[in-house]
């Protein structure tokens, strides 16, 4: 959708998570990225963090404690040769292999 900038996947009372919900996770956050917008996950959860991170999409999905966290507008940039600053996610560490590529420090070595 034109000028949406954040999706917001309200999952504070959410108590349990499989594989189902992490793939329409992923698939959301798909679809966000390519439409210019990002997913902004909302969770506290040790078992829904925990499932996320079994799954490695923690290091993907931008995971805020609270929904007034992940309502925060995304400030405009204020100048051209400057990146724009987000909000730092709560849980954001990096890429994952369902999304690009691992961090150089979760990346195993091959032989």
């Amino acid at each position: 959708m034109p000028g949406v900038a954040a999706v917001i996947a309200d999952m504070t009372a959410t108590t349990f998570c499989d594989s189902p919900p992490i793939t329409m996770l992923v698939r959301a956050h798909r679809r966000a990225t390519a439409n210019n917008a990002e997913l902004r996950l909302v969770t506290r959860s040790r078992a829904i963090l925990h499932a996320l991170a079994i799954a490695t999409v923690d290091y993907s999905l931008a995971v805020y404690p609270s929904l007034a966290a992940a309502l925060m507008p995304r400030p405009a940039p204020q100048d051209e040769s400057q990146p724009a600053s987000t909000p730092t996610p709560w849980h954001r560490r990096g890429i994952n292999r369902h999304l690009g590529t691992l961090p150089p420090e979760r990346q195993v070595q091959r032989r």
